[in-house]
Parts: C-alpha cells; structure tokens; sequence
C-alpha cells in the first residue's frame, strides 16, 4: 500500500477473534430453544430495539432469510438501509460471521459463512427468529445432531447401593486442610481485614448475627419433609479433615431440576442483574438469597424451588454434625455465559481457616446443588476444590450434590461458558465464639 500505510495485524487478529465470539455466543443463544421447546424464538432478544429494528428491515427487503446467497446482502436496498443503522445498533459497523443457511450451525458451514456488518447480521437473524426459521423441525434437526456429534460418556465405576437406591456417591480423594498458618500469616490476616473493613455483612457476620436466625438441623428437616422429586443416601457422611468433599449425585430428579432451573431464569431474567458490587473483583455471578422455609404461596420461585430447598435441609441433618445450626437463607446463583464474559468466581474459602480470624463468619459447612448443567459446546461451570497441585472438580450435572468443609478447602467455579449455569447453596454455621480450635 502507498506511503507505508498497512493494515495492523494485532487490530486484524483481535477482530477476527471477536467475530468468532459473537458467532459462539450467538449460537450458544439460539441453544436455548434447543433444550427447551417452550421458549418462543421470538422471545430472544438480539438488542434493546428489536422490534423496532425488524420493522425498519421489512419495510425496505421483503426477501426470505432462511438460505441467502452473496448478492443478495451487496444490494443498493441494503447499502441505503445500513447507513441508517450507525446509532441504532451497538458496533454497528463490526465484522460479524452470518451462517447462509439458517438450518445450519456454523461448523457444518464454515467455509461458507459470510462477513457482514453487525447491522445487517441482526436484522437477518431478528427475521429468522419471528419468521419460523427456528421452529419445531429445526429444534428436532439440532438435537438429532447433537446427539450424533456427542462424544460417548466414560463409565465410571461406582459404590454399590442398596436394592432400590436410584442415588450414588462418589468417593473424594483426600485434600490436603488448607493451611494459613505460615510465616504469610500475618499478611493474609491484614489483607483481610482491610478488604472486610466496612462491610456491613462482614460485620454482622463476625458478631454472629446470623446465628440467631438459625434451627436444629432435625427442626429443618422437618419442616421441609424429603418428597419424591429428592433422595439422599441411608447414611451420609459428614465431610471431615480426612475426606474434606462428599459429592452425591442424582439427588434430585431431572424433570425436577428442569421445572427448576426455567423457573430461577425466569426470575434473573425478570429482575435483571444482582451482583454483589463489593465483590466484583473475585465473583460476576448474579445471586438472590432466598428464604429455605417460607410461604410457597406467596412465592412462584419458592414454590418452584421446594425439591432443591428441601434436599438442603434434610441433607444438613443427615450429616450428624453435632452443634450444626441450620440457617433460614439460601443462596440462589446464576453465572451466565450467555451475557457475561465467562463469568466465574476466583479461589477462596466460605469461612477464615483459623477460629477467630477476621474473616470469621461461623460457617462450617457448605452444600450446593447444581440445578442443570452444560449443554453440549459449552462449558465450565465445574465447583473446583484443590490445594496446591491436587484438585477435583465437581462437574456440572442436574441433582449433584457437593458438601465440604468451608473453612478449609479452598475452591472455586471455572469460567463458565456459552451456558446458564444455576445452583443453590446452603451454608451451615456453629457457634464457636468459646472456642480456639475446631475437632
């Protein structure tokens, strides 16, 4: 090019990188009608002015959108229509990958896809959603091909269960007790502190405000009697410094988890975002803490949530820990990778190592219970406990249930991507202001 003047690579190859994440995310959306037929395709929403934006497209081109072909997006009509756009739709200029057959994904057609303006990207595909492109027989079409393209599941053997059991445990390997007792002590404990410092939920917890709002474990499981849609093992174990993690899966049903699981989108999609903004820099999942007992009918989520909540409180009183209180709240949690960037939360633990630290809050043990898990091409989500080298990660699946130890294992939730991960966690505390040490 004259004068010297080139086209910068890194500018190339980071849009190049971009487009493929819209096209990754895009499809990732269009998933959702895959797993769930009662999720109208008019119903996605690709901007703020959606409809506004498909009208502006019809009024100008009347043309099919299901298969297109190169000359017909390189018209005076478009060019005209895409001048009105800057504005009206975000980036609207930016290269974006526009699959020509709609009834196809990007794979099966990846040496055919176009580039294309982000504007005109939209319009196409705001038309192929409200006009029938994905309807019931491509829906039928995707999953039959999903299944075709599934890797086969590996066999793992497992303890066997009483005649009748439908629920599993898998035995953890042991984890090293996660240790803050070292010559960094001191810095942890003043780095601590300082990011503690003001925090009105912080200070409740370290004076035990929470333990107030407690019940026995057999007052909880009472109150919330295990139904058909839960199970639990005849005797569960509680996590203890020898095997920190228990992971049950199958704890509860998958027609149970699926009436879950739309009902917690429904309402993160009614409420919209509710991150905690104190703790932006570690966590990007959206959190609501819910009642674990409550009025079911003057709640639709409560209802909804009922096998999940009564799954915690019953397995919170078969552990046996003696001296576990049972709180009245649970937390409910989105990490949505179809709106964030691989929302994900960093490594920690639910309670300070140490008896008395400043990070005391009188949590001991942990209980979370996936709601769904990843559908396929997507990813992450995994509840990662590890120390040092030595990890396991407890893969998303519908009814797993995992109990630890909150003091000590250090854990985490990987970048979850290209799917809605949900879950419901329980955190049972003990007083132990008497106390230096735990058993």
């Amino acid at each position: 090019m004259a004068d010297g003047i080139t086209n910068d690579p890194e500018i190339e190859k980071n849009g190049c990188n971009a487009a493929g994440d819209y096209a990754l995310l895009h499809w990732a959306t269009l998933q959702r009608l895959v797993q769930d037929d009662a999720v109208p395709a008019e119903s996605i929403e690709l901007t703020p002015t959606d409809r506004r934006l498909y009208c502006c497209f019809r009024a100008s081109i009347s043309e099919p959108v299901d298969k297109l072909r190169p000359e017909q997006l390189k018209t005076a009509l478009w060019r005209d229509l895409l001048t009105c756009m800057q504005g009206r739709v975000d980036d609207f200029n930016f290269m974006t990958l526009l699959r020509p057959d709609a009834s196809r994904s990007y794979d099966e057609q990846k040496a055919e896809l176009f580039v294309v303006p982000r504007a005109q990207f939209v319009m196409i595909e705001l038309a192929r959603l409200r006009e029938g492109c994905y309807g019931a027989p491509w829906r039928a079409a995707r999953r039959a091909a999903d299944a075709r393209e599934a890797p086969p599941k590996a066999r793992v053997p497992r303890r066997a269960l009483p005649a009748g059991g439908r629920v599993e445990v898998v035995a953890t390997a042991k984890f090293a007790v996660v240790s803050r007792r070292g010559d960094d002590r001191g810095a942890f404990e003043a780095e601590l502190a300082a990011r503690l410092e003001g925090d009105a939920n912080a200070a409740a917890a370290r004076a035990g405000g929470q333990l107030d709002e407690c019940v026995a474990p057999r007052e909880a499981a009472a109150r919330l009697p295990l139904g058909s849609d839960a199970s639990l093992p005849a005797t569960l174990a509680a996590p203890s410094r020898e095997r920190p993690v228990v992971v049950v899966e199958g704890a509860l049903s998958p027609a149970a988890c699926k009436a879950m699981t739309r009902a917690a989108l429904a309402y993160f999609d009614a409420v919209g975002s509710k991150q905690i903004a104190s703790q932006l820099v570690h966590r990007t999942d959206d959190v609501a803490f819910l009642p674990l007992f409550g009025d079911e009918d003057a709640s639709p989520l409560l209802e909804a949530l009922r096998p999940a909540r009564t799954l915690l409180a019953n397995a919170a009183a078969a552990v046996g820990w003696a001296g576990l209180r049972v709180p009245e709240t649970a937390q409910l949690a989105l990490y949505d990778g179809l709106k964030n960037f691989r929302p994900r939360y960093c490594p920690h633990t639910d309670n300070d190592p140490v008896v008395g630290g400043p990070g005391e809050n009188y949590r001991e043990l942990t209980l979370l219970v996936y709601l769904n898990g990843a559908p396929p091409g997507a990813s992450g989500g995994e509840l990662t406990c590890f120390e040092g080298e030595d990890r396991l990660d407890v893969a998303p699946r519908p009814g797993t249930l995992a109990l630890f130890r909150s003091r000590d294992v250090l854990h985490a939730v990987r970048p979850v991507k290209l799917w809605r991960r949900v879950a419901l966690s329980l955190w049972c505390l003990e007083d132990t202001r008497d106390r230096a040490t735990l058993p």
